[in-house]
């Protein structure tokens, strides 16, 4: 909805020797504020239990003032 976006990303495993055979995994959940020249968002991974906050800057292709 506009810059918020909800993000939810998993792995479904195949492996037929695998303990977790058919079943979800790895599930981690974003909630980010994406503006053009940023990107802001907590997340939280459900695997590692652990969560934190995301913060990038996007690259323009920078290349110096230029000369005059």
């Amino acid at each position: 909805m506009g810059p918020l976006v909800a993000q939810y990303s998993t792995e479904y495993n195949l492996d037929v020797n695998s303990s977790e055979f058919h079943q979800f995994t790895n599930n981690k959940y974003e909630l980010s504020w994406n503006r053009r020249a940023y990107k802001l968002g907590i997340f939280y991974n459900e695997q590692a239990k652990s969560g934190g906050i995301n913060f990038k800057i996007h690259s323009f292709n920078f290349n110096g003032l230029g000369s005059r």
